[in-house]
């Protein structure tokens, strides 16, 4: 599929498996306390994850020493805090409102991958696993946001 390297590929599929059942359980729960575990679950992994891939935008950024990419790399995982954890805590919006931001959150962390692919810092396939586990993540996090 496009050049993805193969471990990148089946780890990546693997790493989107928590928010399709969590996105598909928020959906088809029987309870309100299942429905809030299942959004809960959805805001704690996801904010993992974009964490992790500011890591990942980091060390791109770091293959150029690019300053303006050391800079943008910190924008998910702040993003990621900032938007569906302090907002929710502070009672300014319902957990479940807070994914629809922590969609949007995954779409801006596609944009600097673009923006790393573009500058060159990234392997080859990169963008197309990006585009392809985004594609994913966020239509699962709207799952759990409509639910």
């Amino acid at each position: 599929m496009m050049g993805i390297l193969r471990t990148a590929l089946i780890l990546g599929l693997a790493g989107v498996l928590p928010f399709f059942a969590a996105g598909l359980l928020a959906q088809f729960a029987e309870s309100r306390e299942v429905q809030q575990l299942a959004h809960a679950t959805l805001s704690l992994y996801g904010v993992m994850i974009l964490g992790f891939m500011s890591g990942c935008i980091w060390a791109f950024a770091a293959k150029d020493n690019d300053p303006m990419g050391y800079a943008l790399s910190t924008v998910p995982a702040l993003f990621g805090f900032m938007v569906p954890i302090f907002p929710v805590y502070f009672g300014l919006i319902e957990p479940k409102e807070a994914l629809f931001y922590l969609a949007a959150g995954f779409l801006v962390l596609l944009g600097l991958d673009l923006r790393a692919w573009r500058k060159g810092q990234t392997p080859p396939w990169w963008v197309w696993l990006r585009v392809l586990l985004t594609a994913l993540v966020v239509p699962s996090i709207l799952l759990g946001a409509f639910a």
